[in-house]
């Protein structure tokens, strides 16, 4: 899986006290919403909230970027807000 970078191009790191999953999931977090952000980051095409099961088959190495992605400030405020 790509690397995922910050803005300004910095690496996201729980030793950095970037964001995390459990910070999601204490917000109240649709899980379905991470999965698609995740998803479509390895070059799936999902809908806004998928789970696992469901974007699997579509899952091909060869789609993965090999090159970092990016978590824009935009797409955080969006998985908060995804309840």
């Amino acid at each position: 899986m790509p690397l995922v970078l910050d803005e300004s191009g910095r690496r996201l790191a729980k030793r950095a006290d970037d964001l995390s999953l459990s910070e999601l999931r204490e917000g109240g977090t649709d899980p379905r919403a991470i999965v698609a952000w995740a998803a479509a980051s390895a070059g799936l095409s999902v809908p806004d909230r998928v789970t696992p099961r469901e974007a699997l088959p579509g899952f091909d190495f060869g789609k993965v970027p090999r090159e970092p992605v990016t978590l824009e400030q935009r797409q955080i405020e969006a998985l908060r807000q995804a309840h």
